[in-house]
C-alpha cells in the first residue's frame, strides 16, 4: 500500500479484533485501518485516503 510521505497504519482491526501492525500483514476486505501522519499529507475528514 502506497502511503502520503510521512503517514503510516497505526491500527488494523478485523471482525472488531485489533491486530498487531507489522510487515507481515496482509490486508482483507472489511479491514478497518487507522492511518496517522502530517495534517498537510491526510486527506480532508470524509475524503477517501489516496491509497493509489
Amino acid at each position: 500500500m502506497h502511503l502520503p510521505e510521512g503517514a503510516e497504519v497505526a491500527a488494523v482491526t478485523r471482525f472488531g479484533v485489533p491486530l498487531d501492525v507489522d510487515d507481515t500483514l496482509v490486508l482483507e476486505a472489511d479491514d478497518q485501518i487507522t492511518i496517522v501522519g502530517p495534517e498537510d499529507a491526510m486527506p480532508a475528514p470524509g475524503d477517501p485516503a489516496p491509497l493509489g
